[in-house]
């Protein structure tokens, strides 16, 4: 099946805000993490992504990844820790907010092994404790829907993956 055209950030700037947007994405193993932050990184620039720190231990990994949040450079990150880093610089930081948008995804696009299940569980149980102080400090909570139509849906492939039929 064929994707459907998105471009990221420079298909946003017919009237979506994600072009100036700080967006963090956040979910367990094989929910398209990736494959979406390269997609809204787009022309813009590049996305920082967590699996770059797995030689760290997932606190020292999570405390590097809070410190994304105060560089107004870092303009799309995800991954898996993504979720105990906004814990971390929510228990830090008493005002302000870290980013812009959070984008949670919760659906994996393949099986997952035990561990993984584990890790999304555990991503899943963080997010339930941290989604609303998120939302007080205004923090926008989704995606938007002029990017969540031109997204895969579930059955299609994966960027990298598609193949053409004619």
């Amino acid at each position: 099946m064929r994707l459907r055209p998105f471009t990221g950030r420079a298909h946003c700037r017919k009237g979506c805000e994600l072009d100036t947007e700080r967006i963090a994405i956040a979910g367990g193993p094989k929910t398209g993490k990736t494959t979406l932050a390269d997609l809204l990184a787009g022309t813009g620039g590049e996305a920082k992504h967590t699996d770059d720190l797995m030689s760290l231990g997932w606190s020292e990994s999570s405390e590097a990844v809070s410190k994304w949040f105060d560089d107004p450079e870092c303009q799309v990150m995800e991954g898996v820790s993504i979720v105990r880093a906004l814990r971390k610089w929510l228990k830090s930081n008493p005002d302000g907010k870290p980013v812009d948008r959070v984008i949670y995804l919760s659906e994996p696009f393949e099986a997952l092994s035990e561990r993984q299940e584990a890790m999304a569980k555990g991503c899943g149980t963080i997010w339930s404790e941290i989604e609303l102080q998120l939302a007080e400090r205004e923090v926008v909570i989704g995606i938007p829907p002029k990017v969540s139509q031109n997204l895969p849906i579930r059955g299609e492939k994966r960027r990298g993956e598609e193949k053409r039929r004619e």
